[in-house]
């Protein structure tokens, strides 16, 4: 039985139709997280270009309070993201956010996964040590790593890294990633 050319495009349909629901879903479950921390991470990141335009008179007790304390709201926030991606957006095994401009003209990037392959254990590290090996080759800065839940059954199920990404160059390291997931690691073709 051949499926007809009207039924073909009836399924295109639907599957366009539950793509955009998924994404809407996972839009409405990341919108509170990106409001959240870009109105926490944007002055934090202001008041450490403050201090360091202040040149000559440069406070470094200032300096090192607000390094610390992005530092700090980067662990909270990427803890936040893995949980985040665990309980709000389940259903989408990887993704990538953007909260655009926080880091004055640069982005705050969060790669996830909810994707631990199931009978292949080593398999999600790999592509994660795939994609951080190409991040330090082409000079994107990872500020903090994740893992949700931190016990239990489940426990690193989901995981979100946050990287530091100049403007125009969030598609290409989202397209770098999606690629690395959709091959997975070089050393275990199809595993």
């Amino acid at each position: 039985m051949s499926v007809n050319e009207d039924e073909r495009d009836d399924w295109r349909d639907t599957t366009e139709q539950l793509d955009q629901a998924r994404q809407a879903r996972s839009d409405a479950a990341w919108r509170p997280f990106e409001q959240k921390w870009a109105a926490l991470v944007a002055p934090a990141f202001a008041a450490l270009l403050r201090i360091w335009r202040n040149e000559p008179a440069r406070n470094p007790a200032a300096e090192a309070d607000a390094i610390a304390n992005l530092n700090d709201l980067y662990g909270r926030l990427a803890k936040e993201a893995a949980e985040t991606a665990f309980a709000g957006d389940f259903e989408t095994r990887s993704g990538f956010r953007v909260l655009a401009g926080v880091l004055g003209r640069d982005s705050l990037c969060v790669v996830f996964n909810n994707h631990p392959y199931e009978g292949f254990p080593t398999r999600r590290d790999k592509e994660l040590n795939e994609f951080r090996a190409w991040l330090a080759d082409v000079g994107v800065g990872e500020l903090a790593h994740a893992e949700h839940p931190a016990r239990g059954p489940h426990e690193g199920h989901s995981y979100a890294l946050l990287l530091w990404c100049v403007p125009g160059s969030e598609q290409y390291v989202e397209g770098k990633y999606r690629a690395t997931v959709l091959k997975g690691p070089s050393d275990s073709p199809g595993a």
